[in-house]
């Protein structure tokens, strides 16, 4: 078989995809209206009535083709160049059902998508309970848009992106912009940071970051490669930060996902140093907690003998308030996000390119900081 034979023979299923669903827009055809039979659409476009197949096996795991046995092809998702109404968002989540509705900042990301103007029907995927999502699975829930929420994969995105379903990804930034990004402003944030750190007299920093790649099982049976934008911007962006301050000491220390002995390695090593850091800069909230109660666990005073600030925490705390740190405002995060969302749906002609949406920050003070001794 020639290059040229090859080439067709993986492009025009493609073509018949693309003219299906450019019948399905023009035709404004609703959910559970007939599509032409294989013989039909291969007489009408001049291929093979297995080339009307295999392009209809496209649409169908897209999700906007639903093939009944014995009786034909149907829409199963509506079409529009014109948009339609985001009456129905989906919430992808690569954990569980749990996770999503115990982590502070989460529930405010939700509460966010919900406070838009309009009901919002919203069906949630938490792919390590029910397993991966399809195209097939959103058109089955009528889902008129998507936010990935912690989507973390590259690869899942741009799976996602020749889906043809608007979508906005949530506290991650993808590698290239596939889709529209909502994310914290971790540049800004970590440079805030530093700089009130060394204001407050602190010389010899230690940044604590959970290692921003990892590979976690989806289903049965898939696996995804993890890459977390938000670790990697603080981290970098920290050191950065750090790098630039004259005068500064400062080291890092990477942890393992699921590997709590190493916080308590963190404060054994604090102890044990002749130069201690003044201050432990941790990665997110969390983790700010998880040391100072390690510390404390050890007899070690915080702020007293070190202090601990974090690089994002809620601004609106659930918490009792005693972490300092940058402040994040998810709950406008959600909110944006929704709006855009919304506007890719109803008004696509004049969406525009994806691009990144960044959430500012404000500093909180709080009772785990305090000037460094001299």
């Amino acid at each position: 078989m020639n290059e040229t034979v090859e080439k067709d023979e993986l492009m025009m299923p493609a073509q018949v995809a693309l003219h299906v669903r450019k019948m399905i827009s023009a035709r404004t055809l609703k959910r559970g209206e007939p599509l032409p039979s294989y013989r039909e659409l291969a007489s009408e476009m001049g291929v093979a009535v297995r080339t009307a197949m295999r392009g209809m096996d496209l649409l169908v795991e897209q999700g906007i083709v639903r093939r009944q046995k014995a009786r034909g092809c149907y829409v199963n998702r509506e079409l529009s160049a014109q948009g339609r109404s985001l009456k129905t968002v989906g919430i992808v989540h690569t954990a569980s059902y749990s996770f999503l509705l115990s982590q502070p900042y989460l529930r405010q990301i939700m509460q966010g998508i919900g406070d838009g103007q309009g009901h919002l029907d919203v069906q949630i995927f938490a792919m390590r309970k029910e397993g991966f999502v399809s195209a097939a699975r959103l058109g089955d829930r009528q889902v008129d848009g998507v936010i990935m929420l912690g989507v973390e994969s590259d690869a899942f995105v741009e799976e996602f992106s020749t889906w043809g379903v608007p979508g906005v990804l949530v506290d991650q930034v993808s590698e290239k912009l596939y889709m529209d990004c909502v994310a914290c402003d971790n540049e800004a944030a970590a440079r805030d940071a530093v700089q009130r750190l060394v204001g407050l007299g602190h010389r010899q920093i230690r940044y604590v970051g959970h290692d921003a790649r990892r590979i976690t099982q989806v289903g049965r049976s898939r696996s995804l490669m993890l890459r977390s934008s938000d670790r990697l911007e603080r981290h970098d962006a920290t050191v950065s930060a750090l790098t630039a301050m004259a005068g500064v000491q400062w080291e890092e220390d990477i942890l393992s996902d699921g590997h709590p002995m190493l916080i308590y390695d963190i404060v054994t090593d604090w102890q044990k140093a002749t130069e201690r850091p003044t201050v432990i800069l941790a990665e997110d909230e969390p983790l700010g907690r998880d040391l100072i109660r390690e510390f404390t666990e050890h007899g070690v005073k915080v702020p007293e003998d070190v202090s601990v600030c974090v690089l994002a925490q809620p601004r609106i705390s659930e918490a009792d308030g005693t972490l300092t740190g940058c402040g994040f405002d998810f709950v406008a995060m959600g909110r944006t996000a929704a709006e855009v969302l919304r506007k890719r749906c109803e008004e696509p002609a004049t969406a525009g390119e994806p691009g990144a949406h960044r959430i500012g920050c404000e500093w909180m003070e709080g009772s785990s900081t305090r000037e460094a001794r001299a």
